[in-house]
This record gives C-alpha cells, sequence and structure tokens, in this order.
C-alpha cells in the first residue's frame, strides 16, 4: 500500500528542547464498500483505506543549539529520508511539519531558506478552532493531542522499543493532560513530574496530524 514519511518538529524556545519525530505513514485495505455514482447509475467496490503511523527516529537537540545548527540537523534528517528507498524503487515523499509558536517563525523562515520546500508550518494556541493561512495552519493543542488519542486507542501508532527515547516518549504519552479552563480554553502539563518536557510527544502529535489531516503535499524539493 502507500507509503511515505512526516517528520514533526517541535522548536524548543532558550530553555526548553527540540525535538524531532520522524513517522512512517501507510495506508493499509480494511475492506471494501460500494460507492454509486449521482449519475448514470453506475456503482463499484472500492477499498477502505485507513492509515497506521510507525514511529521510526525520535532526536532530542542539546539544550542551547543554536537555531542555524538545528535547521541543519533538520535539513540533513529530511534528506536522509528522502534518500529511501520503497519496496517499488521510488524515493520515499517526505512531509516536514514544524511547530512555528513562540520563536518558530524565523525558525520556518531559516528552514525556507535553506532550501526545504512543501513544509507546513503550525501555531498551536488554546483555543477549539483549527484555521488554514495559506500552507500554514493554527491548531488547538487540543485537536494535537485528540488524534494522538484516536490513534492510540486504536492501534495505528507504534513505537520501536529499540529507539533511545522510545521509554520517555511513552512516559510523556501517558504524562499529558488536558485541563479546561474556566474561559473554555485548555492548559496543558505533566503531572508526574513538575518540570518535565513535552517535546517528544508534541512532535510526534504535529506528524501525526498532519498525516490524518492535511492533505499530502508531494515529495519535498531541494533548491
Amino acid at each position: 500500500m502507500s507509503l511515505e514519511y512526516v517528520i514533526g518538529v517541535d522548536l524548543g524556545q532558550a530553555h526548553d528542547y527540540t525535538a524531532v519525530a520522524v513517522l512512517e505513514r501507510e495506508l493499509r485495505e480494511t475492506g471494501r464498500k460500494l460507492k454509486r455514482y449521482a449519475y448514470g447509475g453506475g456503482h463499484e467496490l472500492v477499498p477502505e483505506l485507513e492509515a497506521i503511523y510507525r514511529v521510526r527516529h525520535l532526536e532530542r537537540f542539546p539544550l542551547g543549539t543554536a537555531y542555524p545548527l538545528q535547521v541543519e540537523r533538520v535539513k540533513e534528517l529530511t534528506h536522509a529520508t528522502q534518500r529511501l528507498r520503497l519496496r517499488d524503487g521510488e524515493r520515499a515523499k517526505v512531509r516536514l511539519v514544524v511547530d512555528q509558536t513562540g520563536v518558530g517563525r524565523p525558525v520556518v523562515d531559516m528552514l525556507n531558506r535553506a532550501g526545504l520546500r512543501n513544509l507546513t508550518p503550525v501555531t498551536i494556541h488554546g483555543g477549539d478552532q483549527t484555521v488554514r493561512e495559506g500552507t500554514s495552519y493554527r491548531v488547538p493543542k487540543r485537536e494535537l493531542v485528540s488524534v494522538l488519542q484516536v490513534l492510540l486507542q486504536t492501534r495505528r501508532l507504534e513505537v520501536a522499543a529499540a529507539l533511545e527515547l522510545a521509554l520517555m516518549l511513552q512516559r510523556e504519552m501517558l504524562a499529558f493532560k488536558v485541563e479546561i479552563t474556566k474561559s473554555g480554553h485548555d492548559t496543558y502539563g505533566n503531572d508526574w513530574r513538575e518540570n518535565e518536557h513535552d517535546d517528544l510527544v508534541l512532535a510526534v502529535a504535529l506528524a501525526a496530524w498532519a498525516g490524518e489531516r492535511v492533505p499530502r503535499l508531494g515529495m519535498l524539493r531541494y533548491g
């Protein structure tokens, strides 16, 4: 079935980690359904498809890593992923989804100048509406979390136990919670340790959200 990769990047500020997650996205057939055509009375059986995701790579940049170095590493990972050969011999299709909340906008500009194209910048907020602004999106954090929860509950998200940061990711997933404030907006945190970060789970959530919600962008191009 169709196979591609989605790379999620959660950009950290001065005292936060930047995390990168590479997810393999595969469409699999779950059955067949009858499709009827409005004109001519014709019909046919078409496949029903769903996507499954495998976390193939997790990475945290050391605290204090300069943004130009982060951009170079993201570009390197994207190039390496794009060079993967699929079963049919074609090169892998790759999508890049970057959190541009806070300091992220200048870094997204740097990624564009580095030659990465067709990336999807995402601004995360505490409201309840997703808004598309050209190639960018404003996405409620609750939607990122809900997409991740659905994938986990339906066993459509797999994390390779051999990954060095797999246990940390699992802890973040278990600890992540949503609190509805009196204003109706969301606040988020980790309750298993007061100062724990949520960068890994957000990187995975960004990639999974894009795989489920954003139209396919095709293969990344490099300048």
